[in-house]
């Protein structure tokens, strides 16, 4: 074979081409970006749309019907899901599988873009997203200190945000819990009826007194000059004293004579503590092609260097690093590499006696692997679950091969041949052998990669990572492994040692157990439809009888510590209400202290799935808890959170409970669902709150809940169109008066220095 003579007789010329394949393949590892998954490209979208203060009918009726009905003459769509929400919509439409998303994506945007002027004027833009498994936060983090919430944001919002999104990698960082200065008029409804003047009037008159606009240029013989009207409020002082436009003849009005003008801060609906502490969260997400284990190791970097910039009782602790699995993921890949190495050293030593043959195989394995990554970085590929999971496997191909190629070279070493004429001939005979069992192996994982739908998108990189560690394996069978064997290796030399006594009483049980192994071939031969019998009794036992123990799932279940306890309290709760609940979640995990490292609370918010994201609303809330790595505990994260199920809920009677733990690949919805579609909602409505009450009446389901539920109280104010006419005014300025009494309305912005 000319590529193994080749190999022996031009030792440094392959030597040179083998390394220039490691030294492409370490650099080449060093690009690849590093994720959890594979990128998976799914046929799914979500159109997220916030109308503030709407209610959930009202979200369906303006916003979700119509976007539902723009949306329906879009090709390839498969199903149409939507949720109304108090002040949000979320549409999410999937395709059919093979349909291009980005294409759909920008039909469903110009469909979306022609029916805008129909949405609510408050409504804020409908956002289309597509669907990322990657695109979840690297890291969650909170910040806290010795001082009020207001000034640990303003080192957030001023140092730490700013730091953190200069971070090579980072796309957003997403703030949790702030409490923002805000400028608060607060009108006298009973002074502004004695002056009869409306809110809006006094909106207009804010607004209209704080602009900043260039008036053009004003031009002389020899100069120009730029003209700019500098007219915005320098403090409060100027906001006080403003006059409010009235009728001729009427003494001057100023703004604090109907109002009081205070420096406050937004109505929080959103709170973070961290231990009990009152906070500000931080959620940071990568870009799309940032390498996930150096854009976390960037991040912790840039905190500690954030410790020296900012006082000392701030302190910033990481909640949840996506990097870490990822991290022990490659760290088991080497080591499966190291063992596979190992066992295979061990395995040829008790074979062939001989250290040398030892270091080849050695040598051999990690060459195959690393010259690997080169194929992995021109297919497009990156370091991830299914990646890693492929190269795992193959280190049993390529033991395999290196096994073969050396027993049959050693066999001709002992036959006297020379080293040199032992490695081609010994290589060369079992060629066709060796060809052929890495082309079987190619053969069963090559269609693996080709598979049609999700499925098949998530096996791509698995199926040809493993096909390109077959070739490698098999390359380096041919070449590297004949070239040191003709370098290394000799004909053993039979001294009295212990090692060598050792040998010779293996071969001697390994020679009783090859001649017990023929005489079983030899029954089994004799008595054939008592074996097929045996073997197929063996089969079916097994696979009935052992078969019911095991767990079936998309991605194995991996323990981080980490779990959530996710609440909902009744339509109509404020926050306090729902921040009373957690803290008495909060005092019932103080009671199991000595097994929990943290605890992460948000109130406002949960973390939804991929597919739904998050929800916000005054009524729910979150708790993430940290009990710490496994390798510290007897017990999983299941076990201790099914433990506090029943203190849970006696704990906090009022609102609904799910517990859920946090898995590397994410989820966030139900194993099981059940959907009741129809026309009519009231049958809906009761339908679902049948199902339910059957569902909770069985002990081995929990956490059952409903997707519907009924709004919040709400006061409806139904308008006299006539009297409303006779005065002059519209529906449509009585509801702006309205929502500009109660919910208030931004008139300008107060801008403080260069802010």
């Amino acid at each position: 074979m000319k590529l193994v003579d080749l190999s022996v007789e031009r030792p440094v010329m392959m030597t040179m081409l083998i390394m220039a394949a490691v030294v492409l393949g370490l650099f080449s590892l060093q690009d690849l970006a590093v994720d959890l998954l594979p990128e998976v490209e799914f046929p799914m979208l979500t159109i997220r749309t916030i109308y503030p203060g709407a209610g959930p009918k009202e979200i369906e009726t303006t916003v979700t019907k119509k976007i539902e009905d723009a949306i329906s003459s879009v090709s390839g769509i498969k199903t149409v899901l939507s949720t109304s929400m108090e002040g949000v919509s979320v549409v999410f439409v999937e395709f059919e599988i093979g349909t291009d998303i980005d294409v759909a994506a920008t039909d469903v945007k110009d469909k979306i873009d022609m029916i805008k002027i129909n949405l609510p004027e408050d409504a804020k833009d409908p956002t289309i997203l597509k669907l990322d498994l990657n695109a979840q936060p690297v890291i969650t983090l909170a910040v806290s200190g010795r001082r009020p919430l207001e000034d640990v944001y303003k080192i957030v919002d001023d140092v730490i945000v700013d730091e953190l999104s200069r971070v090579d990698g980072v796309a957003s960082v997403d703030v949790l819990g702030a409490k923002e200065r805000e400028i608060l008029v607060s009108v006298d409804q009973q002074r502004l009826d004695a002056y009869n003047l409306s809110i809006m009037q006094i909106i207009q008159a804010v607004a209209g007194a704080n602009l900043e606009l260039p008036g053009g240029r004003i031009k002389e013989r020899r100069n120009e000059y730029t003209v700019r009207l500098v007219g915005e409020y320098a403090n409060l002082r100027d906001i006080a004293n403003l006059e409010i436009p009235m009728p001729a003849g009427q003494p001057t009005l100023r703004l604090k004579d109907v109002a009081e003008v205070v420096d406050t801060f937004k109505e929080q609906r959103e709170l973070v503590r961290l231990d009990g502490r009152a906070g500000v969260g931080l959620s940071i997400v990568k870009k799309a092609d940032a390498n996930v284990v150096k854009v976390a190791h960037r991040i912790k970097d840039r905190l500690a260097f954030l410790k020296s910039q900012v006082p000392d009782d701030i302190e910033m602790k990481v909640m949840i690093d996506k990097s870490i699995f990822i991290e022990a993921s490659i760290r088991d890949l080497v080591y499966n590499m190291l063992l596979g190495a190992l066992l295979t050293g061990i395995l040829l030593y008790l074979f062939l006696h001989s250290f040398r043959g030892v270091i080849i195989a050695g040598v051999s394995i990690p060459t195959s692997i690393i010259a690997t990554f080169n194929l992995i970085k021109f297919a497009g590929f990156s370091v991830n679950f299914m990646s890693l999971m492929a190269l795992a496997i193959s280190v049993g191909i390529l033991v395999t091969n290196a096994i073969v190629v050396l027993e049959n070279i050693h066999i001709h070493l002992e036959n006297d041949l020379s080293a040199e004429q032992a490695s081609k001939v010994g290589t060369t005979e079992v060629a066709i052998a060796v060809l052929a069992s890495t082309l079987t192996n190619i053969v069963v994982f090559t269609p693996i990669a080709f598979m049609k739908g999700l499925i098949g998108q998530f096996f791509l990189q698995f199926g040809l990572t493993v096909t390109f560690a077959t070739i490698f394996s098999l390359l380096t069978a041919f070449t590297l492994t004949p070239m040191l064997s003709a370098l290394l290796l000799k004909k053993a030399e039979y001294r009295e040692s212990a090692l060598q006594r050792f040998a010779q009483r293996f071969e001697g049980f390994y020679s009783s157990l090859a001649q017990s192994y023929r005489a079983g071939v030899a029954y089994a031969l004799r008595h054939r439809l008592l074996t097929v019998i045996t073997i197929t009794v063996i089969f079916f036992g097994t696979f009935i009888g052992l078969g019911k123990y095991l767990g079936f799932g998309f991605f194995q279940e991996a323990d981080q510590g980490l779990f959530n306890i996710q609440i909902k309290m009744p339509p109509g709760s404020n926050l306090q209400q729902t921040n009373l609940a957690l803290e008495r979640i909060e005092a019932i995990l103080q009671r199991h202290r000595d097994k929990i490292v943290k605890v992460y609370t948000v109130a406002g918010k949960t973390t939804g799935s991929a597919l739904r994201g998050s929800n916000e609303g005054v009524n729910i809330g979150e708790i993430t808890v940290d009990i710490g790595d496994k390798e510290h505990r007897d017990y999983t994260v299941k076990e201790f959170y099914e433990s506090l199920r029943k203190e849970l809920a006696l704990g906090v009677p009022a609102a609904s409970i799910v517990l859920r733990e946090i898995t590397p690949g994410g989820g966030g919805d139900a194993p099981i669902q059940l959907q009741i579609t129809g026309d009519d909602l009231d049958k809906l409505v009761e339908l679902a709150n049948q199902s339910e009450q059957i569902l909770k009446a069985s002990p081995q389901l929990v956490d059952i809940s409903s997707s519907w539920e009924s709004g919040k109280p709400e006061v409806q104010i139904i308008p006299h169109r006539e009297i409303i006419a006779s005065y002059g005014l519209s529906v449509a300025r009585i509801a702006m008066a309205i929502r500009a009494t109660i919910d208030g309305q931004v008139a300008t912005q107060y801008r403080v220095g260069s802010d």
